[in-house]
């Protein structure tokens, strides 16, 4: 059994992740702060892993396939999904060495990574505890040998902390690319992957993080292209039609030519917020601040396919059953299936005109 965790004004963190109190803990405890709602699982008074909306082994495999940069993504990510419910930690983490598409070392300092970025993003708000569930989570020895050291993770945060202390550049800033300075010929691929991230609503963290780098690493480019004029701080989440008083609709499609047409499509009659990946998609809708009425996403996408953000959607309880629509090229009998058994509500197919879009939204909203 576990038991209660205490929070005071106080209580930082770093002393609810490594503290006293959680050394003797086994089970999950959710943490809400003004950012997200994460999901803490402890287990013999070790820390498993974080994660957000109870996806705690989710979210850190993804985070480990981008950041050692596996070009076997989807196959390691279905490769999870069939075995989560019925493997243990260690073995999952095993499996995945055993594709030989990264070796022990690698993953391993990839999940320590994860752990170190979002108790970094935490610490920095306030934050409650809302949830305090003492199922028990138990560990065989495997597990036990994927688990970061606690005395390593504490090292780790407060070296960094010195860093982001002196650091101009905060991970909580949000920036937007200026077009009028930016040269696509001048920048690396690397440097063009992650300035074509920034789009005046993810912050630094966001940015890094569904990218697959340490905040810190980007630090120094963020710093040369300010001071460059490339980039420029901003303080307002960008959303394309942003009348708060109608209904709020989230497109999910990486091509900015759909989300034109979408945009011209809806804004009469609809507040729509446009974001180009599922990963970036779940990032928006579990922040609290932000209520979502309706979904529409594209199926193939980069980092996850829309079947696949359909499934997690679905495993949120809050959005059990929000309106997920799936707009693709693919509508054979087959795709058509594979949206139905992922959770959407409907599947429509592109091309497709103005008014056939809204009357399938005015169906739902």
């Amino acid at each position: 059994m576990g038991y209660s965790i205490s929070v005071t004004e106080s209580t930082s963190f770093l002393d609810l992740l490594i503290g006293k109190c959680a050394q003797h803990y086994s089970g999950q405890v959710v943490v809400v702060s003004r950012l997200q709602e994460f999901s803490i699982l402890f287990a013999e008074g070790m820390l498993v892993s974080i994660g957000t909306n109870g996806m705690e082994l989710d979210s850190a495999i993804q985070f480990a396939i981008r950041y050692c940069q596996l070009s076997a993504g989807e196959a390691i990510w279905d490769y999870v999904q069939r075995r989560i419910k019925y493997w243990t930690f260690g073995q999952i983490l095993r499996g995945i060495c055993n594709m030989r598409v990264a070796d022990k070392e690698s993953i391993y300092s990839a999940f320590s990574l994860h752990t170190v970025i979002i108790a970094e993003y935490i610490n920095d708000s306030n934050f409650t505890i809302v949830s305090d569930r003492t199922s028990e989570f138990i560990l065989n020895s495997e597990d036990k040998n994927w688990l970061t050291n606690i005395d390593v993770l504490r090292d780790m945060i407060i070296r960094r902390a010195e860093y982001w202390e002196k650091s101009s550049v905060k991970k909580q800033h949000s920036f937007a690319l200026n077009r009028e300075r930016f040269d696509s010929t001048i920048h690396t691929r690397e440097e063009l992957k992650i300035l074509q991230s920034i789009d005046g609503q993810r912050d630094l963290f966001s940015v890094a993080y569904f990218l697959g780098y340490d905040p810190l690493r980007l630090v120094p480019l963020f710093k040369k292209w300010l001071d460059r004029d490339i980039i420029r701080f901003t303080s307002t989440k960008d959303q394309v039609c942003n009348n708060k008083e109608l209904p709020h609709i989230l497109v999910v499609d990486d091509s900015p030519i759909i989300q034109s047409m979408l945009k011209r499509y809806l804004c009469e009659d609809y507040n729509v917020t446009m974001v180009g990946s599922a990963l970036e998609a779940l990032n928006y809708i579990t922040q609290d601040y932000h209520s979502v009425d309706l979904i529409i996403t594209d199926i193939v996408m980069p980092d996850m396919s829309g079947l696949d953000f359909c499934r997690m959607v679905r495993r949120i309880e809050r959005f059990k059953s929000i309106p997920v629509f799936i707009l693709t090229s693919k509508g054979g009998v087959v795709d058509r299936l594979q949206g139905h058994f992922s959770g959407a509500t409907k599947y429509l197919s592109k091309p497709i005109t103005k008014e056939e879009l809204l009357s399938a939204v005015r169906e739902y909203v």
